[in-house]
């Protein structure tokens, strides 16, 4: 049995690792089509302006957004989630040594902390031939993780530069264009 979740979870992790390169692929894609996407839409749509977001209403200025979210976890879980942390940075704290990837490693391992990202120290964790115990509680909160992250690739996927750019004829990159203005006339 032992095994079986030993592969479970190796499964997880490399899905995770694939889910990783994706969203990097994905941010790099819309890095580079943003200003083509946008040199396109001045040439069909001149008079065109970005809508710009209402002013917060109770005149304090809204917090700003989080890059990636934090994870909700129960008790049990932020301790799962404390006790590999502390074991990452008896390896990998500046104070405990000083080679530059186990120093990185631990700047990666206190953001997963700060997120509550299980999954992520988990990985860390294997990198550095730390084991510990997985349960079957464990095993779904590292699905949802992977969920979540599958969600925010579908969000990137389904903007309009990303339809735009992967549009195979100049007609259909202009309807796309003009699907974009009319969302925010």
């Amino acid at each position: 049995m032992k095994k079986l979740k030993d592969l479970e979870l190796r499964k997880l992790i490399l899905e995770l690792e694939l889910l990783e390169m994706d969203e990097k692929y994905n941010l790099e894609f819309v890095d580079n089509y943003r200003p083509l996407f946008n040199e396109h839409l001045r040439k069909v749509s001149p008079d065109f302006k970005e809508p710009t977001p209402p002013p917060p209403t109770d005149g304090e200025t809204p917090p700003p957004p989080q890059e990636t979210p934090v994870f909700q976890v129960d008790e049990e879980e932020l301790k799962k989630i404390k006790k590999i942390y502390k074991e990452i940075s008896k390896i990998c704290h500046p104070d405990k040594t000083s080679d530059i990837n186990l120093n990185e490693m631990y700047i990666q391992a206190k953001l997963l902390y700060e997120k509550n990202d299980l999954l992520g120290l988990i990985t860390v964790a294997q990198k550095l031939s730390l084991n510990f115990e997985i349960e079957e509680n464990d095993v779904s909160i590292l699905k949802r993780t992977l969920a979540d992250k599958k969600s925010k690739l579908l969000k990137i996927e389904g903007t309009f530069l990303w339809l735009w750019a992967n549009s195979s004829t100049e007609e259909e990159k202009e309807n796309i264009i003009k699907m974009y203005v009319e969302q925010f006339k």
